[in-house]
């Protein structure tokens, strides 16, 4: 099933980019782009590596990994964990040559030390063949901007996107999608009908988990009013037949 990606007009711009220049990737007349992408974690992250996946593979479907996702410590362990993992995403290319999302926001404290110098140097490599897209903060503190600072440095970094985080309005329209699927037996039930509701009760909502906790307690109890009207009117209908 094809992702989709509500809100965030700045990745559905990279992801129409992506699409526009597949076949030059593909064939190296141009480098696959590396991004800096301002996300908090819980907005979506993964979603933007499946969408973007998604468009790229329609154009040039393989058997690989569409995505790989990482968020890393900043340990040597860690860093070499890292080198494995990306070489056996790879399969049975010399390189990984998909979409990587990585969040190294650890390594902002150790700026100095040597497990930043491999890691850095380590996705400098991987960014030469696959789609790279480094997730901090949508604000990010001092530290995390000198690692930004850093990699901008270092490595060819097409842009820094600032993704634009959900709106009450998105997490009800992304939770509805979610139930309309899983209740799909809920023949003509117009889960539309229940997005200004559940849009005003998601004001203070800041992460997809929470939305979905808030989701998961109104449908229960929206739908469950529901069955028990259903009921009821098919029981009506049948007394009428007789």
């Amino acid at each position: 099933m094809k992702t989709t990606l509500i809100g965030m007009p700045e990745i559905k711009a990279v992801a129409e980019t992506i699409s526009t220049h597949a076949k030059e990737y593909e064939i190296g007349l141009k480098k696959k782009p590396t991004y800096i992408v301002l996300l908090d974690k819980g907005q979506g992250r993964t979603t933007v590596l499946e969408y973007i996946a998604d468009i790229y593979k329609t154009t040039f479907p393989s058997g690989l990994d569409p995505y790989v996702e990482f968020e890393i410590e900043a340990t040597m362990s860690a860093v070499e964990e890292l080198g494995i993992r990306l070489s056996d995403s790879a399969i049975y290319k010399p390189y990984y040559e998909e979409v990587c999302g990585v969040d190294i926001c650890k390594f902002a404290h150790h700026l100095n030390e040597l497990q930043t110098d491999l890691v850095i140097k380590l996705l400098k490599e991987a960014s030469e063949h696959c789609f790279m897209l480094f997730f901090f903060p949508q604000e990010p503190n001092k530290s995390e901007q000198r690692l930004i600072d850093r990699l901008c440095d270092a490595l060819d970094i097409s842009s820094t996107i600032e993704a634009t985080p959900y709106s009450a309005k998105d997490y009800a329209e992304i939770v509805i999608k979610h139930y309309k699927e899983v209740y799909a037996d809920f023949i003509g039930v117009d889960f539309s009908s229940f997005k200004r509701q559940l849009s005003a009760n998601m004001k203070n909502v800041s992460s997809l988990s929470e939305a979905f906790k808030i989701g998961e307690s109104f449908f229960d109890e929206n739908l469950s009013k529901l069955t028990t009207s259903l009921y009821v009117d098919e029981i009506k209908n049948e007394e009428v037949k007789r």
